[in-house]
């Protein structure tokens, strides 16, 4: 099982590499069984909002990780960890 802790710039952005990916329909993400997502959005740290825009997804499809990989940042704790 994967983790991936995703960071675009802007929702839209965030939105386009989840369709890429194939987790989004009409514009809204969808619970497919290839992933688990969580959509944070603004992450903040002492009240203050932190640069871009921000999801968690968990997989194990080989081709989703391929495609979000590259928007994966490191956390030092994860907002949102899946149980």
């Amino acid at each position: 099982m994967s983790d991936l802790y995703l960071k675009t710039d802007t929702e839209s952005e965030m939105m386009y590499w989840l369709s890429a990916a194939g987790l989004v329909t009409d514009g809204v993400v969808q619970v497919c069984g290839a992933a688990d997502v969580y959509v944070i959005g603004t992450m903040y740290k002492d009240d203050l909002p932190l640069p871009g825009f921000h999801a968690n997804v968990r997989t194990n499809d080989p081709e989703i990780i391929a495609k979000l990989e590259p928007l994966s940042c490191a956390v030092n704790s994860p907002s949102f960890v899946f149980a």
